[in-house]
């Protein structure tokens, strides 16, 4: 489960919507196959019902329960990352040094991750948080075609300078929230 910040998320819809329409409606039929399996799972139920963020025991609980139904991310192609000049910081920043058979079941399995001091997606989900009045600021990437079906249009609602919006990134960055997720703990 990868959360993206809704800036990443508007990104990635710019991109999509930048591919060829075959293209675009090949991935968008895999994000659809993915959604019906986790519909017909209970993710999405839980997904959109439960208060799942809450803490990061019950986050990473829904992590692993998504992690083990098997279903792969949307943009994985021939087992490699299709997008991944620009994928998402949270997967920029799960980093991982132990054996790759070791990632088959991260829930019983010692995975060795690298603990970063500063993680950058948080200060975008707290933007994202600020700018919906929710404490989320993000959303699942595999709710990003539904997404971009809504015409949301973040990057609109923050107006200055480039200096003035990355000082705001950076007081973000700044300041610590318990609302972040942590689905890959």
């Amino acid at each position: 489960m990868v959360p993206v910040s809704i800036f990443e998320a508007q990104a990635l819809c710019d991109w999509v919507r930048s591919l060829p329409e075959e293209q675009q409606h090949t991935l968008e039929a895999r994000f659809h196959q993915t959604l019906l399996k986790l519909r017909d799972t209970g993710i999405i139920q839980r997904l959109v019902e439960e208060d799942w963020f809450a803490d990061n025991e019950t986050a990473k609980h829904m992590a692993i329960d998504y992690f083990h139904l098997g279903i792969p991310c949307p943009f994985l192609v021939d087992e490699s990352c299709s997008i991944h000049p620009i994928r998402p910081l949270s997967c920029r920043e799960y980093l991982v040094t132990s054996p790759p058979e070791l990632c088959k079941d991260p829930a019983i399995n010692d995975v060795a991750g690298v603990q970063l001091p500063i993680k950058l997606s948080r200060a975008l989900f707290r933007m994202g948080a600020e700018l919906e009045r929710d404490r989320r600021g993000w959303i699942p990437l595999v709710f990003l075609f539904a997404w971009m079906k809504s015409g949301a249009d973040p990057g609109a609602s923050f107006s200055g300078t480039g200096p003035e919006v990355f000082r705001k990134f950076l007081e973000h960055l700044a300041t610590g929230s318990a609302a972040t997720p942590n689905p890959k703990a």
